[in-house]
């Protein structure tokens, strides 16, 4: 058990060490992109919002449905799906707790 404890130990110790690094890593890189930003040797053509390693992704994106248009939206039911829903039945492999 003391050896498990040990080696749970280094681990969490080992995983500290490279996170700091890593997040020093990234204060690097956001300072140096924001010091060509504005020293203006990015060209105009490649403007982009403010660099932001650490902005929020949504995942939405991931989600049923899978395929949608342009605004977010699915496509609208088929013939056979608006009969089935005004018949009130449910798929068969569908399984409701």
């Amino acid at each position: 058990m003391q050896s498990y404890k040990k080696s749970l130990q280094d681990l969490i110790a080992s995983s500290t060490d490279i996170l700091e690094d890593n997040l020093r890593r990234q204060d690097e890189l956001t300072e140096r992109i924001q010091e060509l930003e504005a020293d203006g040797q990015t060209s105009s053509s490649s403007r982009r919002p403010p660099h932001n390693a650490q902005a929020a992704k949504s995942l939405a994106v991931f989600s049923h449905p899978y395929f949608k248009d342009s605004r977010g939206f699915s496509h609208p039911p088929n013939k056979d799906t608006v009969k089935k829903r005004r018949a009130a039945k449910t798929m068969p492999l569908l399984i409701y707790y």
